[in-house]
Parts: C-alpha cells; structure tokens; sequence
C-alpha cells in the first residue's frame, strides 16, 4: 500500500535528485458535484475513448525533471498503468513516488497532476459504454468491483498488465473487424485484474495499514476457503478470541470477516467458472458453499448474474 505524502522526497530514481513534493501548481480548477450511480455488473461495459502509450522524454531524448503536467478535473474513468520508475503522480492533493508496476485509477471529478519524468499506459474509459459529450463529466459509479480498486495500488506482478495492455493498444491503434468487442472484453479483464489485486493486497479505498493478525487471517481464509470455516476457527487460527478478531478485522479491511471469506468464495468460483467445464453443482462445494442454491444465490447478489449465466456470457466474449 502507498502512504500519501506531502514532504520533500528522493526522487524514485535514485539517482540523488529530489521532489518538493508539496510543491504544485497554483491553479484553481472548478470541480463538479457528480451523482452516484449504481452500476451492475451486467450493465458494466466499458468503451474506451482514449488510449496510448504515454513518455515524459523531451525531444532530444533526455529525461525532464522538472516539468509538471497541468492540473485537470477527470470527467472520464481513466487507467495510467506505470512502466517505468520516477516521478510522482498526484490524486486530490495525495502525492505519490511512481515506481514500475503502479497503477492510477482516477474517478470522475478528482484534480490529478504528475511530476515527470515517468512512462505508462493510459486510456480514458466510460464504463456504461456511453461515451459523453465533449466537456461532460460521468457519475461516479458504484458496485463490489469498483469500490474496491483503491486511486493508486502497486500490482503484484507486472508482466499480465504489460501483455494485456499492448495487446489492447495494438487493436487500439490498427483496428480490424472485432477490435470494439475485443476491447471491451480486454477492458473487462484489465477490471478483474486490479480488482484481484486490491483484494489480494488489501489496498482497498481508506483502509489503514494491515497488521501482522489481520494479514495472517487472510492467509488462513486463502488456504481453507473450500471448508466450511467458521469465524472461530479464524480467530483460533490468529490466537485472538472471536470477538477481538472480528472487531480487529473489520476495522482493518473495512468488511466483517466472514464477508471477506465470502467475497473470496465468490472470486475462486469465478475462476473455475472461467478455466474449467466443472458443473456448477460442482463449483460450490468446492469453494466452500454448502449447497448449489445457496451459492447461486449469493453470487447473483454479488455480480448480478447466475453463475450459469456468467459462464454463458463470458464464453461470448
């Protein structure tokens, strides 16, 4: 997780130079007050607007270290996936040190800002799938998935990122029949991976710092979510009792901790929905749900869709 800091810095580099990282420039931007918007899962399509490759070099090839980009308010969902290290990007006035393997997730009406030098993938994206008019702004959006993905994460790997997006900016920038529908489903699946790793890494928006119990109940919930486990047998697992656990846990990962093994269930189904041809009366038992009905039931809460439908309609894509 990134601390934010407001605090003159080395620079990322580490090639000696440094930030003022309080420093930004004086301009006043009018931002908006935006609706929030509930947006299922089955209506999430996002259509990309914008998308590239961007670098922060100058033209003789040299790396700046003084330039700042020009504050604006985002009216568009926007992706900046981070290539290289150096630099610091900025969210609301929250400064954060860029090093390879950072994603931004800006949100319509948040003020954004970037110290260069840095190089990263970037795309602006509406996720209902209709495209604004220009100078119009989108809500603020809201389910399970998007809440989760916090305004700027480190991954846990990069490799799956940098493949998704060149493939994404190929069909971008040579377009041929299918590259909407193939855009639309890579884009789907960019979601899916930062939504696992803000799950993963517990960098979910507002949560302090994980303490060492916390993280090893997550290790425990990740090694038996296929029993049924119980709450206390989470706490036995951490040398807490029921109540201190569940009262330590919650206020760390902002979700009770069988909502958490429940949200965790859900993701390992969907895996095996995706990878495999299991039946589904076989995929809930083995994510640890007692019966098919119940397990469908709680997955149409969590992603709008009956698990055979997911399976249907991913095999559409």
């Amino acid at each position: 997780m990134h601390d934010c800091v407001n605090r003159e810095s080395p620079s990322p580099s580490g090639d000696g130079r440094r930030f003022h990282l309080s420093a930004s420039p004086s301009i006043e931007l009018p931002v908006p007050s935006l609706a929030d918007v509930d947006l299922p899962l089955e209506r999430l399509s996002p259509a990309i607007s914008v998308m590239s490759l961007h670098n922060s070099l100058t033209r003789k090839g040299q790396l700046s270290f003084d330039r700042y980009t020009q504050p604006r308010v985002v009216q568009l969902y926007e992706i900046e996936f981070f290539t290289q290290t150096g630099g610091v990007a900025v969210v609301d006035d929250c400064q954060y040190p860029i090093s390879r393997g950072d994603v931004r997730f800006h949100r319509p009406g948040q003020v954004v800002w970037s110290h260069v030098h840095y190089e990263c993938y970037a795309m602006r994206l509406a996720l209902d799938g209709k495209l604004p008019e220009k100078g119009a702004f989108q809500p603020h959006f809201h389910n399970t998935y998007l809440d989760a993905i916090p305004c700027f994460m480190s991954v846990s790997s990069p490799e799956p990122y940098t493949r998704l997006l060149d493939e994404m900016l190929r069909l971008w920038i040579n377009p041929q029949p299918g590259s909407e529908l193939l855009l639309k489903s890579k884009s789907l699946e960019l979601l899916g991976l930062l939504y696992k790793d803000a799950i993963q890494q517990n960098v979910l928006r507002g949560s302090p710092r994980l303490t060492d119990t916390v993280t090893r109940a997550m290790d425990y919930i990740a090694a038996h979510y296929g029993e049924p486990v119980q709450l206390t047998d989470i706490a036995a697992a951490v040398n807490l009792s029921p109540y201190h656990f569940h009262r330590q846990f919650t206020r760390a990962v902002t979700m009770t901790p069988l909502a958490y093994l429940t949200r965790v269930r859900i993701e390992q189904a969907r895996e095996l929905l995706l990878t495999t041809r299991m039946p589904v009366s076989e995929v809930a038992p083995a994510c640890g749900f007692e019966s098919p009905s119940y397990f469908s039931r709680i997955f149409r809460s969590l992603t709008g869709q009956t698990p055979g439908m997911f399976r249907r309609h991913r095999q559409l894509l």
